[in-house]
């Protein structure tokens, strides 16, 4: 028997474990309090960018100070800000106060005390958090590594465990419900794990359009698509690891990350309609009516990803139109664009996956499709403001884990890839 895979196994179970159950156990704790940020910051930049409308005006903070120092600690990363604040309303509450050092645009230094509303009343039950946040996360991790313990040396088992990891990143709550409960952030964290930690997460949050098309081309078991699909996920995988990079840096040092954070904002939509032409190519592989119906939603992709931003630029205000109107702010722009490469990478799978009905059976797709309809939801309900209720958030989460249920059983009784 070979003990390598079951080395690897063990070691990636007792890290990733190791993680969730820490971030669960902190997430379980805490999510009574609510966060009230007093202000945010500019991107990579310890300057203010907007001052939140509790913070009452004799505290002196305004648009475009800079913070020097958090309760006398320097301001280097976002780390000091997320750790001080947390300490200050989580552990401390009114007891204790933040302090904040700031200089204006004059170079007038002042410290001033930032007031916030501080209370122990979160939106969710304890019963809810473990239900819709923490036990998402457990599931995600346990199936992908029961899967692996059972075919330790198929390599689709070990691409489905990364998946499921890059799931069990998803925000399962939309906008509302969410805002009201703060689940733990390793950014808070004091020790040495907050590096790795953020990193994983950075990581497998970016990574997952990769381990989703290589999930889909191991299914179909094509030798010229597995190649073809792993030369597309490359650039995609190189892409998740300049997150984790950027994501450690806004932590640590804003210094040290603006320009790669520069890079990778003012490029977003290059790197998505990059990835759509590779994912192109991809679905190339399944013949010639697949092909085109993937050039026509790839292009439908690229036009949507460009439409919203023009219009937005333009002097008069636009409008987004779901079922209601809203304005498309700059946030807007970007859980949009994540929305569309969501819905563009899910198309392309089920594209492939439908083109192999007749080889893999009926069952497989309706799988797929079962998995991953939630992680569409959740873009889609954090951009377009979609209308949404308990109930949906408890079938989709019900989606996910049929789906997930469907996969585990097909690779468990198909032959080893």
């Amino acid at each position: 028997m070979n003990l390598k895979p079951r080395f690897w196994l063990l070691l990636v179970a007792i890290l990733v474990l190791g993680y969730q159950f820490r971030l669960n156990v902190e997430t379980i704790r805490e999510h009574r309090t609510l966060l009230f940020i007093p202000f945010r910051l500019k991107s990579f930049s310890p300057y203010v960018e907007t001052v939140q409308h509790w913070v009452r005006d004799d505290d002196d903070v305004h648009r475009g100070d800079e913070v020097l120092a958090l309760n006398g600690r320097p301001l280097i990363g976002a780390s000091e800000y997320a750790q001080e604040l947390h300490d200050s309303m989580r552990l401390g509450g009114s007891s204790r106060p933040l302090w904040v050092t700031l200089r204006s645009g004059d170079g007038t230094i002042r410290i001033r005390q930032v007031h916030y509303p501080n209370c122990d009343c979160g939106g969710l039950s304890g019963r809810e958090v473990l239900w819709w946040i923490v036990l998402p996360r457990i599931f995600c991790v346990f199936t992908g590594l029961l899967v692996v313990a059972v075919r330790s040396r198929s390599a689709l088992s070990w691409i489905f465990l990364r998946l499921m990891l890059s799931f069990s990143q998803m925000a399962t709550l939309p906008g509302g419900l969410g805002d009201w409960s703060q689940a733990a952030d390793p950014m808070e964290w004091r020790d040495w794990t907050r590096v790795p930690a953020l990193a994983y997460q950075a990581f497998f949050g970016a990574s997952w359009p990769a381990w989703l098309l290589l999930f889909g081309a191991y299914i179909c078991h094509l030798r010229v698509s597995i190649r073809v699909a792993w030369a597309v996920a490359v650039p995609m995988l190189a892409f998740a690891v300049l997150k984790a990079f950027e994501a450690i840096a806004r932590s640590e040092n804003f210094s040290n990350g603006s320009l790669l954070h520069q890079v990778l904002e003012t490029h977003s939509k290059e790197f998505l309609v990059g990835a759509s032409l590779c994912a192109l190519i991809f679905a190339a592989q399944f013949g010639r009516r697949v092909m085109v119906t993937a050039a026509i939603i790839s292009g439908s992709f690229i036009v949507l990803l460009y439409w919203p931003a023009a219009l937005a630029n333009s002097p008069e205000k636009a409008y987004w139109t779901s079922n209601v109107e809203l304005p498309l702010t700059t946030l807007e722009q970007f859980k949009m664009r994540d929305f569309l490469a969501a819905a563009f990478t899910l198309a392309m799978v089920v594209v492939g996956l439908v083109s192999n009905w007749s080889k893999q059976g009926f069952a497989l797709p309706l799988s797929m499709l079962a998995l991953l309809i939630p992680f569409l939801y959740s873009h889609a309900a954090g951009s377009l403001r979609l209308w949404w209720g308990v109930w949906v958030v408890s079938l989709s989460l019900g989606l996910f884990a049929l789906g997930s249920a469907g996969l585990v059983w097909f690779m468990i009784r198909s032959p080893q890839r």
